[in-house]
């Protein structure tokens, strides 16, 4: 039986084994649809190598490359084995499993039986909270399986098959390889995005100082990242994508705003991020992606990282959040160590070398506000009385914890996530997750100690990447995933000073706090089932401050025409209807352009290191440039060969000054005392 007879009996709803012929095996777009069709409603396929004779390496290659390419699963003979690994590995979902059957050489034939996991594993219901990490496993949950687990013939498993197949015709799903694709990962209780009658909610996960090489759809070579991979596979994986700034603080203000740094103040050039205490912060007079969404009837939530400022008329809660559960500022600071024992301590991290606040922080109703509310603790985390502030504004903020147990925060920022999707599943939501991970110090949960082979700083990804499974899963269970935008991307680039614990930057140049590649390009997924095609790998340009266009008008509103604004709507190519909108980056370093990006060429003004790295200041003139479609590496200089394109790029770097006011530095007041 060839793979189209077998979807035709599918299709038709007959009972049937499913066998291929070895020639048959790398037929890729039947391969796809079959895929399509037994990964329906978040099942899986999991492909395993039972040897009954020599296994042809043309064969064998074969199958890795269907495994690795369409599967996205691990290849391991025997199968016996790895159905032994699948009993002992967490709850999933509805599993069903491709036997394949290796033939004698001689023979010429490859099978392939397609059974439900019941026959080997009994499936049960995922718990309300997954551990992190846990064992080390295929790339998704599977059931563990007990000696009642009742067992299920082929036949059951075809007619299994069939009973699928008929709910995603009831499901409309388009015929075409994409869309069945698509369907295959949005659960059957999700509508189409047109016809949910809701415009569709946002979930953004950014983590702090992650780099472009640590997932493995970027190319991590040792570090599993297999719910980020899934994104990349069940939506859009994006090359060219960048942030506003290469630290934290003016990273994250331009997200949230829409806005380049320089033009509301939230950078700086004598303190390159906000630290305790400074008397900075985002200004009341900025509109936030959150307060746009909830002006649009979103609930708004963040859980993780702040950074934008640590007095109370800087808190989230101030800026469109109606709930936050995190951090104020980066996990390293309020360090209890004197200065020249610190960086010893990154190497064998103690909570109590950093006495950083977990706060809670909620806008309620007037009627419940009042100085009661507010824990007293949190007056010396906020600087003022976060009691007052309750009464004042219907805010309410307690300290949870000082010092922030950060073994667990990771964790515990995903489950209190996952608790905002499930109490406003009714409602359209943003929700925001800024992981505080892996910026150093690294801490992990203790059952992701070992975890991966990367070590502590793979321990650390691959815990942030549970997380990811954590939201998807949720989504799934509550029927949103069809009507959720999915975002994932890094505040930054890699902090490579700190070496195997400050991750890579894969094939760009250095790192965090430096304007070559490697500190402003950025991981960049996006996952909307039925809506972003999946398996799309695109070299478009974006930007972290696009998200504030592309949400807002995909839910229905406008973009501030009061303001300069910097981002640019992402819809058209997302949505696989038209091009990218941007064509140019700006590379900013505090208030001063050090290069820009136009098309693929790049032209570095000023060049300059960070964090003890890559040199002093070194104005450039004339200015370098990279042609980065060819050398995204930037080791090559054509500035002498390519005159035209320098004269471009610097024309429009210079057109782009004329149009910026860089406003005062929030940054640069410090403390009130210098």
């Amino acid at each position: 039986m060839n793979p189209a007879e077998l979807l035709e009996l599918i299709r038709n709803g007959e009972d049937s084994l499913v066998e291929f012929k070895r020639d048959e095996v790398s037929n890729h777009d039947l391969a796809k649809e079959l895929v399509a069709f037994l990964n329906l409603e978040g099942g899986t396929v999991l492909l395993g190598v039972e040897d009954d004779g020599s296994i042809a390496g043309v064969a064998r290659e074969r199958l890795e490359e269907w495994v690795s390419e369409l599967c996205r699963v691990e290849i391991e003979p025997p199968i016996v084995p790895l159905l032994s690994r699948v009993r002992d590995a967490a709850p999933g979902r509805d599993v069903l499993a491709v036997r394949v059957t290796q033939g004698p050489e001689e023979a010429g034939e490859t099978s392939v039986t397609c059974v439900e996991l019941a026959a080997e594993a009994s499936v049960r219901r995922r718990p309300e909270r997954s551990p992190a990490c846990g064992r080390r496993r295929l790339p998704w949950g599977f059931a563990p399986s007990g000696p009642e687990g009742p067992r299920t013939d082929t036949r059951t498993a075809a007619r299994r098959l069939a009973g699928l197949s008929g709910r995603l015709r009831r499901q409309a799903v388009a015929a075409a390889l994409l869309a069945l694709l698509a369907g295959a990962c949005a659960p059957p209780e999700a509508e189409a995005p047109a016809a949910s009658g809701r415009p569709p909610n946002f979930v953004v996960v950014f983590a702090d100082d992650l780099g472009w090489g640590d997932l493995g759809s970027y190319g991590a070579p040792v570090i599993r990242t297999p719910h980020l991979d899934r994104m990349a596979a069940e939506g859009q994986r994006w090359t060219n994508f960048y942030v506003t700034a290469s630290v934290c603080s003016p990273s994250r203000a331009g997200l949230l705003t829409g806005r380049l740094p320089v033009r509301n103040g939230l950078y700086g050039d004598r303190a390159r991020v906000l630290f305790p205490d400074f008397v900075g912060g985002i200004q009341d007079e900025e509109i936030t992606l959150a307060e746009a969404l909830r002006d649009l009837g979103y609930a708004t939530g963040i859980f993780g990282k702040w950074h934008l400022g640590d007095g109370p008329r800087y808190l989230p809660t101030r800026h469109g959040f109606d709930h936050w559960f995190g951090i104020p500022y980066s996990n390293d600071m309020m360090a209890t160590l004197p200065r020249e024992e610190r960086r010893a301590a990154f190497l064998d991290p103690k909570i109590e070398y950093w006495d950083v606040p977990l706060i809670r922080s909620r806008r309620v109703a007037d009627s419940d506000a009042g100085a009661g509310d507010a824990s007293e603790d949190a007056a010396g985390v906020a600087g003022a009385s976060a009691g007052e502030d309750a009464a004042a504004n219907g805010i309410v903020t307690e300290t949870l914890e000082q010092p922030a147990d950060q073994t667990t925060i990771t964790k515990r920022y995903a489950e209190e996530a996952v608790e905002f999707i499930r109490a406003h599943a009714d409602e359209p939501f943003f929700v925001y997750l800024p992981h505080s991970m892996p910026h150093v110090p690294l801490f992990r949960a203790p059952e992701c100690e070992g975890h991966s082979e990367a070590g502590l700083y793979g321990d650390v990804i691959e815990e942030i990447d549970w997380s990811v499974g954590l939201i998807l899963d949720a989504l799934e269970e509550q029927g949103l995933a069809g009507n959720t935008v999915v975002f994932f991307s890094s505040d930054n680039g890699p902090w490579t000073a700190f070496r195997t614990q400050g991750g890579l930057a894969g094939p760009l140049r250095e790192g965090k706090g430096m304007t070559w590649e490697g500190g402003m390009r950025v991981p960049g997924l996006f996952r909307w089932p039925g809506a972003i095609a999946p398996e799309v790998v695109t070299s478009e340009i974006g930007s972290t401050g696009d998200l504030f266009a592309t949400f807002v008008g995909l839910a229905g509103g406008a973009t501030p025409d009061d303001r300069p604004m910097d981002s640019l709507d992402l819809a058209p190519v997302l949505l696989g209807g038209g091009e990218g909108p941007r064509e140019e980056v700006p590379f900013y370093r505090g208030s001063e352009l050090y290069a820009y990006r136009v098309g693929n060429f790049k032209a570095h003004f000023v060049t300059q290191g960070a964090y003890g790295l890559a040199g002093e200041r070194t104005e450039r003139d004339p200015p370098l440039l990279f042609d980065l479609a060819l050398d995204p590496g930037e080791q090559w200089d054509v500035a002498a060969e390519r005159p035209e394109e320098l004269a471009e790029v610097v024309s429009r770097a210079a057109r782009h000054l004329a149009g910026v006011e860089v406003a005062p530095s929030q940054f640069d007041l410090l403390t009130g005392a210098d």
